[in-house]
């Protein structure tokens, strides 16, 4: 009995070379929830998203589709997005690592106590999912839009969004 000890197991010594992945497929469906705070000086903004969508198999990749709806509140004033998405993805080497990149545009109504304004947030989104197993996800945006139909002039945003994906019918 102390000689099987003292002996090392074999089996257990031997690398495993086939390393096996967990991989986004065509025919996933995401259900994402995000959120990002920013704050300048005494101006706080806090903004919240809920993404669903869907994949499909493109050229050298995945082929994605989503619908965002998004609110956002900044002192007085209250934004609600409603933006479409169209991106491709690839996952890094052979690694659960899928960094993206998308074209979004959408509507935005504004509102200001009684005051109402619609504008269109038109950009591009650049981000990573990272997926823990086949059904969850984290996953980081980089979100750069131009905003149109402003009353003054149009204008930029930039804004950094995290979340937490969940897959439904993510088997290959």
């Amino acid at each position: 009995m102390i000689l099987l000890v003292l002996v090392p197991n074999q089996t257990r010594a031997q690398a495993d070379t086939t390393r096996s992945f967990v991989k986004l497929h065509g025919g996933a469906i995401e259900v994402n929830f995000s959120g990002s705070i920013l704050e300048i000086e005494d101006n706080s903004r806090f903004a919240a998203a809920i993404r669903g969508g869907i994949f499909f198999e493109a050229p050298s990749g995945l082929g994605g589709v989503e619908c965002e709806l998004g609110y956002s509140h900044i002192s007085a004033l209250d934004l609600l997005d409603l933006e479409i998405h169209a991106s491709w993805q690839r996952a890094f080497w052979d690694s659960p690592i899928y960094p993206y990149v998308a074209l979004a545009g959408g509507l935005r109504q504004e509102w200001l106590g009684s005051f109402d304004q619609v504008r269109y947030p038109v950009g591009l989104n650049i981000g990573c999912r990272v997926l823990l197993s086949q059904q969850v996800a984290f996953r980081a945006d980089f979100k750069l839009r131009r905003v149109l139909n402003d009353p003054v002039r149009d204008f930029s945003e930039r804004q950094l969004v995290i979340g937490i994906s969940v897959f439904f019918r993510n088997s290959g």
